[in-house]
């Protein structure tokens, strides 16, 4: 059986909260710009929502329901204030988790080309550009981390993963744009694999050939 629970009635003033719109509406704007992209992003190259991620955005929308519902200009501005960090830490956390998948795309990249020689990409230029943009991420990231481990202020962690999701997206696109190269180079290697083991089976069965007629 159900149990009915008995609904209280919300009270909301917004004559309070209408100085701080401009906050509001900010937030908002980041949380439909810039977080949600990221977010089906993410949800679509790892299957599923981080949630650290989620946790932010339920923090945001809890002190904005508590702005409206506070009863002093205090306690709205502190809200407000705590909704504007949540939403930097909810879009830190985004570049933080877009940064790993980046770099587990790369991981993947390499696995499905093994064995090919991507050297021949860009006349040899998309290894070093590749390798670069790599290490710059990792060392960004890993700068970022550290950070994170000392209790660095938000505004500061905030500019460390940044740029680590800048350098990411370097090294993202780099390995866009050797996609197609690398796919060619594979079913060309792929090619020259067949043509071998065809001309294998074909010396095998010749030398037998030969051994059976000197046989007789």
């Amino acid at each position: 059986m159900v149990q009915e629970v008995e609904m209280t009635s919300l009270r909301f003033d917004e004559s309070l909260v209408n100085g701080h719109f401009n906050d509001i509406l900010n937030s908002f704007r980041i949380y439909v710009e810039d977080i949600q992209p990221l977010i089906i992003n993410i949800e679509d190259l790892k299957s599923e929502f981080p949630s650290e991620i989620l946790n932010e955005i339920r923090a945001m929308y809890t002190h904005l329901c508590r702005a409206y519902m506070a009863g002093t200009d205090d306690d709205v501005v502190s809200n407000i204030e705590k909704l504007k960090t949540h939403t930097k830490r909810a879009l830190l956390d985004c570049y933080k988790n877009s940064c790993i998948v980046i770099i587990d795309q790369r991981k993947f990249f390499f696995q499905k080309y093994k064995g090919v020689d991507l050297s021949l990409i860009s006349e040899g230029d998309f290894l070093r550009k590749e390798l670069n943009a790599y290490r710059q991420t990792i060392d960004t990231l890993k700068a970022a981390k550290k950070a994170e481990g000392v209790n660095t202020n938000t505004d500061k962690l905030f500019a460390l993963y940044q740029e680590a999701y800048q350098n990411a997206l370097v090294l993202d696109e780099i390995l866009c744009e050797a996609e197609n190269s690398a796919t060619y180079l594979k079913r060309k290697a792929m090619r020259r694999e067949i043509a071998s083991y065809v001309f294998g089976v074909i010396g095998v069965v010749g030398t037998v050939i030969t051994i059976i007629g000197f046989l007789k």
